[in-house]
Formats: C-alpha cells, sequence, structure tokens
C-alpha cells in the first residue's frame, strides 16, 4: 500500500492510556510505511470537543495531532523538537524525501 493513498486514523488522549502508548502506536504505523491520523478522544456523552483525560494536556495533545497529522514534520525532524510554530528547516533529509 502506498501512504498517499490510505490514511489510518490512530485513536489518542483516551482515559487510561499513556503517552509513550500513543507513540508506540503512531511509530508503529509509520513503520509499516503508513499515514497516521491521530484523532483526539471524547466520550460519546460529552458536548466538549476539546475533552482533555487525566494524565494528558491540552497542550500535549494539540502537539500530538499536529506532529502526526504532517508527513513533513515526522520525516524531517523529531518529536523531541517539534514544537508547533517552529520554523521548519528549509532543507529536508534525503531519507524523508524517498519515503
Amino acid at each position: 500500500l502506498d501512504r498517499h493513498h490510505v490514511t489510518f486514523y490512530c485513536l489518542i488522549g483516551f482515559p487510561g492510556q499513556t503517552e509513550e502508548e500513543c507513540h508506540y502506536r503512531l511509530q508503529t504505523l509509520i513503520g509499516l510505511g503508513m499515514n497516521p491520523y491521530p484523532m483526539r478522544f471524547w466520550p460519546l456523552n460529552s458536548l466538549n470537543r476539546k475533552y482533555v483525560a487525566p494524565g494528558w494536556s491540552e497542550d500535549l495533545l494539540y502537539r500530538m495531532s499536529m506532529y502526526y497529522q504532517t508527513p513533513y514534520l515526522w520525516m524531517s525532524d523529531s518529536w523531541e523538537n517539534f514544537k508547533p510554530g517552529k520554523k521548519i528547516p528549509e532543507s529536508v533529509p534525503l531519507q524523508a524525501i524517498l519515503l
């Protein structure tokens, strides 16, 4: 499968889930050559689409969504270096282009 043709939704931020578990699932999809799309959890009976489960923060959910929704970001920079709004480097490593 070509990652340009298939998007895999991956639920993030639900109660009882850790940040590490979420990164593992998203990185596994990337490792399989797929394009992950993180989808924030909110309870079915909630009217608030900005629900934040215990152990999570709005900032973390936002950062994770922005990073993994944009293939250019996870191809060119690590999660640890990613800050929303940070200028993206002009050059992309050759390995990222070939993916």
